[in-house]
């Protein structure tokens, strides 16, 4: 009998493993979405820290942890849905289904903070070193439309950013002029064959300024040599950037 309730003692004794084990899992869980949410795809972040949300505490034999605990070991359960629900709202539709398999080497969605921004390999629109649209290029931009005049986006102001490589033009006299060329045939597009209403459109060229990599190499230049479409947020103005 004496052995039976040193057995019982011991179980009791070692339950708040199970609690602890099952918190520093959750933690851990947690941590790891923060570290990766930067990359994550958002409709799976939507589903997995909604079943964070709903999973939160331990197991059915142990203690629930409650929000103020969890606030006091810095997890805002509050905070990180207002958080998700944002993420949520800015999300654009799907424009897979509008792209062939190559346009879609050519083209990246992105949410970021002042809106959602589509960016353009400038082949996708341009012949190399030029500023007039192809064909392909308007067949491309009246497809975007279908985001660009969803109802959840009708309202928002639109900024065509033009942008280049560092080598020198030979038809125009900088890059600047090029890059400026590029994005007001883009809005002018838009504005009169597209029907955006000229209300919402502004552009801007950067020239060689921005590169988001190396000019060093040709794969490099060809990322720097893009068009940036975006959908700011409604809050936001465009003189602001």
């Amino acid at each position: 009998m004496a052995k039976d309730n040193q057995d019982d003692a011991a179980k009791k004794e070692a339950r708040w493993l199970t609690t602890y084990g099952d918190a520093m899992t959750l933690l851990l869980t947690f941590f790891v979405l923060l570290f990766t949410m930067s990359t994550i795809d958002p409709e799976i972040f939507r589903i997995t820290i909604s079943s964070f949300q709903g999973a939160v505490g331990v197991m059915d034999s142990g203690r629930t942890l409650t929000p103020a605990e969890l606030l006091e070991m810095g997890v805002d359960i509050e905070e990180l849905s207002a958080d998700v629900e944002t993420i949520q709202e800015e999300m654009p539709v799907e424009l897979a289904d509008q792209l062939d398999a190559d346009e879609i080497e050519m083209v990246e969605v992105e949410q970021r903070e002042r809106g959602i921004v589509i960016q353009v390999t400038d082949r996708l629109l341009f012949d190399l070193g030029e500023a007039e649209l192809t064909p392909g290029g308007r067949d491309f931009l009246q497809r975007i439309s279908l985001l660009l005049n969803a109802p959840d986006y009708r309202e928002r102001q639109i900024r065509v950013e033009g942008h280049t490589d560092d080598l020198p033009t030979a038809r125009y006299s900088s890059n600047w002029e090029l890059s400026v060329l590029r994005a007001k045939n883009v809005v002018e597009e838009f504005e009169q064959n597209v029907g955006i209403s000229p209300g919402r459109l502004s552009a801007v060229g950067f020239g060689e300024t921005r590169p988001v990599a190396s000019n060093e190499t040709e794969e490099g230049r060809a990322q720097n040599r893009r068009v940036s479409i975006v959908l700011l947020r409604e809050d936001l103005d465009p003189d602001d950037f």
